[in-house]
C-alpha cells in the first residue's frame, strides 16, 4: 500500500472538506428551491380549491455505497490542488482555542511547581538583605597591624569575633608544639636550597604559592608531598613546579601524613599571614586581566589580597552571612510549607524541593550584589567576599541549566504526550468512522498498512 505521510493526510482532509463545503452549499441551494417550489404549488392548490394531501414521512432509501476511491488517487488529487493544507485550516477557531489551552495546561502543570509567588520572593530577597547588611556592617576587611608608616587597620566584628575564636581553639602553645612536630616538605619560604627556583616565594607570600597549604587543596596535594618528600608550587608566573624535598620524604603511611598535615595546617592558621582561603592558590594559574587602576591580572591581585590580610580567618567572616541565608530561607521555606497543609516530610527543606533552589539563588544573588556595591563604594578588592560569590555560582549554574534546558524540554514532552494522547484517541475515531462506511482501512500511525 502507497506511504500514507502526515502531509498527505492533512491534504485530502482538506481537500475532502471543500468538497463536503461544497455538496452542503449545493444541497442548501437545492433544498431552497425545492421548498419554493413546494410553496408555490400549495399556493395554487389552495387558489383552485383542491385540497392538499396530507404529508407523509417515507423514511428515504439508503444511499448506494459505491467503492472508496485509492489512496494514492485521493492523495494525488489533493497533492495537485493544495499540496501544503496546514492543520489550522482544518480547525475552527474554538477548536485551536481549546488546543491553545490543553498546551498552556500541560506546560503549565511542568512549570507550576517551580514558579515563585510574592511571599518566595519577599523571603528570598529579605534573606539577600540582611546578608548583604550583615557582610557590609560586620564583616567588612580584614584587619591589618601598622606598615610602612600606614596606621593598623581594625577588621570587622566578626573577622574579630573569628580570630579570637580560633585563638582560643588553637592557643599558642599547642601552635608552637604543632609546629615542632608537624614538619613538612612543602614549607619552604624562600628559594634558597630548593634545585627549581619558584618566583614569587616569600616569607609572606609562600603558603599561597605552596599547595599543601590550601585549606582543600592541602589534604590531597599537600598529603602527597608529604609521603613523597617533594614540594608543589604555583609560581606567581603561573606555572606549576614540583620538586624533591628529600629530608621529609618519610612518614609510616597515609594516615600519619593525614595527621601531620592537619597539624601544620592548625600550626599556621594563627600566624599573622595565616593559611591562604580555599583554593586561593589556584588563582596563580589565572594570569589574565586588567583589575584596579593598577591594570592588575588575577594573579597579582590576589597575591596582594592575601598579603594585606585576605586568609582563612577572613574567608570563614565572610561564610557567616551566606550560612545565615541558607538557615532563613530554609527555615521560612519550612515554615511555610507546613502552614499551606504540607506534611514535615513534603516540606523538609532538601535539595530536591523545586522552589527552594530557586529561592536560594534570589537570596544569594541579592547579597552578591550588596557585595559588589560594596567593592565598588570602597574600590577595595579586599571588600570582595568568596564565600558569597561561591555560594551564589554553586546555585546559580544548576538553576540556568534547569531553567535553559531541563523545563523547556520536560514542556516539550508534556505538549508531545498530550499531542500523542489525542492523536490516539483521533485514531480510534477514524477507524470507528470508516468501519460504518467503508471496508477495513489501516489508521494506524501514518505508516503504510501491512
Amino acid at each position: 500500500m502507497p506511504s500514507r505521510t502526515e502531509q498527505d493526510i492533512l491534504n485530502v482532509l482538506g481537500k475532502q472538506r471543500q468538497e463536503l463545503t461544497e455538496l452542503e452549499g449545493r444541497g442548501a441551494r437545492d433544498q431552497a428551491s425545492l421548498d419554493s417550489a413546494i410553496r408555490d404549488a400549495e399556493a395554487t392548490l389552495t387558489v383552485l380549491g383542491v385540497a392538499l394531501p396530507t404529508p407523509r414521512v417515507t423514511p428515504a432509501p439508503p444511499s448506494p455505497r459505491g467503492p472508496l476511491p485509492d489512496w494514492e488517487a485521493l492523495a494525488t488529487a489533493a497533492r495537485m490542488e493544495n499540496p501544503q493544507v496546514r492543520i489550522e485550516e482544518l480547525l475552527t477557531a474554538d477548536a485551536i482555542a481549546a488546543v491553545d489551552r490543553q498546551i498552556h495546561e500541560a506546560r503549565e502543570a511542568v512549570l507550576a511547581p517551580y514558579r515563585l509567588d510574592g511571599v518566595d520572593v519577599a523571603i528570598a530577597g529579605i534573606a539577600g538583605v540582611l546578608a548583604g547588611v550583615v557582610d557590609v556592617a560586620l564583616v567588612g576587611v580584614p584587619p591589618a597591624p601598622p606598615r610602612l608608616g600606614q596606621p593598623a587597620r581594625p577588621g570587622g566584628t566578626l573577622n574579630t569575633w573569628v580570630r579570637d575564636a580560633m585563638q582560643r581553639g588553637v592557643p599558642e602553645d599547642l601552635r608552637r608544639e604543632y609546629e615542632r612536630f608537624s614538619k613538612v616538605p612543602y614549607d619552604p619560604s624562600i628559594n634558597s636550597g630548593l634545585g627549581q627556583h619558584i618566583p614569587g616565594l616569600t616569607p609572606s607570600t609562600h603558603r599561597l604559592h605552596s599547595l599543601g597549604h590550601d585549606p582543600l587543596l592541602g589534604f590531597i596535594v599537600g598529603v602527597a608531598d608529604i609521603l613523597r618528600g617533594t614540594f608543589t608550587a604555583v609560581g606567581q608566573d603561573g606555572k606549576l613546579i614540583c620538586q624533591t624535598n628529600a629530608p621529609e620524604r618519610m612518614v609510616a603511611g597515609l594516615f600519619a601524613a593525614l595527621a601531620k598535615q592537619f597539624k601544620h595546617l592548625l600550626s599556621d592558621v594563627n600566624t599573622p599571614a595565616g593559611l591562604p582561603a580555599p583554593l586561593m592558590g589556584l588563582s596563580q594559574f589565572m594570569q589574565f586581566g586588567q583589575l584596579t587602576d593598577k591594570n592588575l591580572n588575577v594573579a597579582e591581585l590576589t597575591r596582594l589580597m592575601y598579603r594585606d590580610g585576605y586568609d582563612f580567618r577572613h574567608f570563614l567572616a565572610t561564610t557567616i552571612p551566606v550560612l545565615l541565608i541558607e538557615v532563613l530561607v530554609r527555615v521560612a521555606f519550612l515554615a511555610r510549607q507546613l502552614a499551606l497543609g504540607k506534611s514535615f516530610k513534603e516540606a523538609f527543606p532538601h535539595a530536591g524541593q523545586p522552589k527552594l533552589r530557586t529561592m536560594l539563588v534570589v537570596a544569594h544573588g541579592t547579597a552578591a550584589g550588596i557585595n559588589a556595591g560594596k567593592i565598588a563604594v570602597s574600590r577595595n578588592p579586599l571588600s570582595f567576599s568568596m564565600a558569597q560569590w561561591a555560594a551564589f555560582g554553586r546555585y546559580l549554574l544548576p538553576e540556568l541549566k534547569l531553567r535553559l534546558v531541563d523545563l523547556p524540554r520536560r514542556s516539550d514532552l508534556a505538549v508531545q504526550d498530550l499531542i500523542d494522547r489525542n492523536w490516539v484517541d483521533l485514531q480510534a475515531d477514524l477507524e470507528t468512522l470508516w468501519a460504518q462506511t467503508g471496508p477495513n482501512f489501516d489508521f494506524e500511525g501514518v505508516a503504510p498498512a501491512d
